[in-house]
């Protein structure tokens, strides 16, 4: 997470009833606080907030425009994205479709589909479905983006894309990677913890994840999967939004059982306290405690080195390497260095000739060593950095 102004940016969308008084904030620190928004992707909840409190008027008006662009342009994306994805899965044979992260959160808890922003749509399917949905969206154009043919056992999902539709979509049969990751569960208990979902104009109907459910996957794939120093205040907002409305129905004695299960205690502790020490999160009296003492230290370690890391490229590809057995990494690292031209093609929009097609993979080694280098000289700097202060 950048290190800007979170703190009063917290407090605003938090506890806007204790800011003192809206009209004595300055022009510099409305720009630090815009920016800031801009920066962990809240923007649009900052507009919110402004408008609804009738305090919009405080701010610069080129700040102000600049939230309501950011409301504006969510609500345009989000409202052609859900009415594309209910296009296509009105001819789907009826089968249990789960909305993830942002699409299943944009309608319910947050309200408004203009207040949470998306790249794209994760739905969690069972692995047996996989090809009929997988033919419903080719129809509508939107086709299976593939890195190299059977990668996506690793990764336990399928990302769907075309050209001539805005829906990007990840197809998960698995929760956080495949089969093969020792961090990714089953994910019977998911579907069985799976409960009504539907669209306010109930144009979309499918199934979310119930409280206990949410918080469980929510906090492990953000720990595992963006783990790292400049994670997004938007994640943990949407975790505050879990437990400040639907904490009544967690099932909290239930969600430290199967963390410890699935070997996800120590990410969901690392995500609830700092989503607490954000937000000032209401958790029952000991439950963090209670669920620090399920934290393996292998799990602990693991998280806390997660935590130190920025997150580029390379860090990503290291932390998924991480829970596979050695066949798989080398297959993984495989595909990394040797997509297929489609791939490519998605990856890096160069617009080159087929006939040229070869030069995506130099341009793509030369992305990789870039970001490698990025990362270790960050690492060197941040290590010569802690060695300075602890003299």
């Amino acid at each position: 997470m950048a290190h800007l102004d979170v703190e009063k940016l917290c407090m605003f969308l938090a506890r806007a009833e204790h800011v003192p008084d809206w009209s004595h904030i300055s022009p510099a620190e409305w720009e630090q606080l815009v920016t800031t928004a801009h920066h962990e992707s809240v923007a649009p909840l900052l507009y919110h907030l402004l408008h609804t409190a009738d305090v919009l008027e405080c701010v610069p008006p080129q700040l102000g425009q600049s939230l309501r662009g950011s409301y504006r342009a969510t609500l345009a994306r989000n409202s052609l994205l859900f009415q594309e994805l209910s296009r296509i899965l009105h001819t789907v044979p009826d089968m249990p479709i789960v909305m993830l992260k942002g699409a299943a959160l944009a309608p319910t808890l947050y309200g408004d589909i203009g207040l949470r922003p998306m790249s794209d749509i994760d739905l969690l399917v069972s692995h047996e479905h996989l090809i009929p949905l997988e033919h419903a969206f080719a129809i509508a154009g939107c086709r299976r983006v593939e890195m190299v043919p059977g990668l996506e056992d690793i990764t336990g999902q399928v990302q769907l894309s075309g050209p001539h539709t805005p829906l990007a979509i990840d197809l998960h049969w698995g929760l956080i990677a495949g089969f093969d990751d020792r961090r990714s569960p089953p994910v019977d208990w998911f579907f069985e913890h799976a409960e009504p979902w539907a669209l306010p104009d109930n144009t979309l109907h499918a199934l979310q994840l119930s409280p206990t459910a949410n918080l469980l996957y929510l906090s492990a794939h953000l720990m595992i999967r963006h783990g790292g120093e400049w994670i997004r205040l938007l994640r943990f907002y949407d975790l505050h939004l879990v437990c400040e409305r639907q904490g009544h129905r967690v099932n909290w004695d239930e969600l430290i059982e199967r963390a410890a299960e699935y070997h996800w205690a120590a990410s969901l502790y690392a995500a609830m306290q700092m989503t607490q020490q954000l937000f000032a999160t209401p958790l029952p009296a000991g439950w963090l405690e209670q669920l620090a003492a399920r934290c393996t230290p292998t799990e602990q370690h693991d998280i806390a080195a997660i935590q130190q890391l920025p997150q580029t490229q390379t860090i990503r590809a290291l932390q998924h390497l991480a829970g596979l057995p050695w066949r798989a990494r080398a297959r993984l690292v495989r595909a990394i260095m040797f997509p297929t031209r489609q791939y490519l093609r998605w990856r890096y929009p160069l617009d080159l000739p087929h006939v040229l097609d070869w030069l995506y993979y130099p341009y793509r080694w030369f992305d990789i060593g870039r970001d490698s280098v990025t990362t270790l000289s960050y690492m060197l700097y941040r290590k010569d950095r802690e060695e300075r202060d602890g003299t």
